[in-house]
C-alpha cells in the first residue's frame, strides 16, 4: 500500500517578472518536494488590475520586453505546480518568502492569505517573509496584520526588520533563517542555457542603471577586454547587451560569466551559490545583512571604488563563504523541521 505524501501549500508572489521572486518561489517548492511533500504554490492574486499590471507598460519597448519576458518566466514556471487557491485543505501552509508582509508594496495584492487568514491547514509556519520597505511602526498597528501573525504557529523571519515586527506584534522570540534559495542549496539541475557567444563576459544584475560602482566596473571591463551583459526587464543603455531571458537561462549567464556585479540580494546570494567571484555594493540593509553574516561585509564596493578595490574583492578565498553558508543552510533546516514536525 502506497504511503500518501503529506499536502504542503506554499503561499507566495507566483507572476512578479523578477528572478529573486521567482528562484524563491522555486527553491521553497523543491525544498519540501525533496523532503517528501506533495507540493502546490498558491497564486492569490485574484483582482484583475494586477493581472493586467504584469503585462502593461506604458512605453512599447518596454512593453514588448515584458511581454517576451512574460512567456519566458511562464515556461520556467512549468517546472513548478501553480494553482489558485480555493480553499483546499492541507497538512502544512507555508507563507513566504519575498515581500509578501510589505503592505506598503502597491505591485502586487496583499492577499489575506499572505499573513495566514483564510486558510484550511493543520498548521502554518512562515519561513523568511519579509516587511520590505514598509514601516515597521504601522505594521504594528495594523489590526488586520496583527491577527493573521497572532494566528500563525511559527514564524522565521530573513532579517532583522522583520523580526523586530513579529516579536512587536507577536511577543514571541524569532529565529533567523537564509532565504530559501540558500536553503535549497543545489542549484545546477535547473541551470538552462546560455546564449551562443563567445566573449568574455561580466554579468551585471541590478535594477539601477547606475549604480555607484558603474564608472569602476566598465574601467575594469575594459581593462580585461570583457563585455558587461546585463538581463531582465530593466535594460541599461552602457551596457553591452542586455539579455530578456527566464530564471533559467538567466543562472546560466551567470554561470558563464567571468565576474558578477550586483547591489541586488538575490543578485549576490546566487552569485555565492553558484560559487562566483562577485563585487556587490550594499545599498539595502539585507545585503548588508547577509554579507555580514557570510564575512565579506568588508568586501563591499563604494562610490570611490577603483580597479584595486575590485581586484580585491574578486581574489577573495571562496571557501571561508561556503563553509559560513553550509553552517547557516544547516541551523535554518534544523529551525525549520523544528517547526513542521
Amino acid at each position: 500500500m502506497i504511503k500518501k505524501k503529506p499536502t504542503v501549500g506554499i503561499f507566495t508572489l507566483t507572476h512578479a517578472l523578477n528572478y529573486g521572486a521567482f528562484y524563491q518561489m522555486y527553491a521553497m517548492a523543491k525544498y519540501f518536494e525533496n523532503i517528501g511533500y506533495d507540493v502546490t504554490v498558491f497564486d492569490c492574486q485574484r483582482t484583475l488590475r494586477f493581472k493586467i499590471l504584469r503585462l502593461l507598460s506604458y512605453n512599447p519597448r518596454r512593453q514588448l520586453r515584458k511581454v517576451i519576458l512574460y512567456r519566458r518566466f511562464l515556461k520556467d514556471r512549468s517546472h513548478i505546480r501553480i494553482r489558485p487557491y480555493k480553499g483546499q485543505k492541507l497538512d502544512l501552509a507555508i507563507l513566504g518568502s519575498d515581500e509578501i508582509w510589505n503592505l506598503a508594496n502597491p505591485s502586487f495584492e496583499h492577499a489575506p492569505e499572505y499573513i495566514g487568514l483564510n486558510i484550511d491547514a493543520a498548521k502554518t509556519v512562515a519561513y523568511a517573509p519579509s516587511i520590505g520597505y514598509a514601516d515597521p511602526k504601522l505594521l504594528a498597528v495594523n489590526d488586520t496584520f496583527k491577527h493573521g501573525l497572532n494566528g500563525i504557529h511559527g514564524i522565521l523571519a530573513r532579517d532583522e526588520s522583520t523580526g523586530h515586527v513579529v516579536e512587536d506584534v507577536t511577543g514571541r522570540q524569532v529565529p533567523q533563517v537564509v532565504d530559501p534559495t540558500i536553503l535549497l542549496g543545489e542549484w545546477n539541475d535547473f541551470i538552462g542555457k546560455t546564449p551562443a557567444n563567445s566573449d568574455r563576459f561580466i554579468v551585471y544584475y541590478s535594477y539601477k542603471s547606475t549604480p555607484i560602482f558603474k564608472n569602476a566596473l566598465i574601467a575594469f571591463a575594459t581593462s580585461q577586454n570583457l563585455k558587461i551583459y546585463s538581463a531582465g526587464f530593466r535594460t541599461h543603455n552602457w551596457c553591452d547587451k542586455n539579455f530578456a531571458v527566464g530564471p533559467r537561462d538567466f543562472l546560466a549567464l551567470m554561470t558563464s560569466a567571468e565576474y558578477v556585479f550586483t547591489d541586488t540580494f538575490l543578485g549576490f546570494v546566487m552569485a555565492v551559490l553558484l560559487n562566483k567571484k562577485f563585487c556587490y555594493a550594499a545599498s539595502m540593509q539585507k545585503v548588508k545583512d547577509i554579507a555580514k553574516k557570510i564575512g565579506v561585509d568588508g568586501d563591499a564596493l563604494t562610490e570611490n571604488a577603483g580597479e584595486a578595490e575590485i581586484k580585491a574583492a574578486l581574489s577573495r578565498d571562496r571557501n571561508e563563504r561556503n563553509s559560513r553558508v553550509e553552517a547557516l543552510r544547516a541551523q535554518s533546516r534544523k529551525e525549520l523541521a523544528g517547526l513542521i514536525a
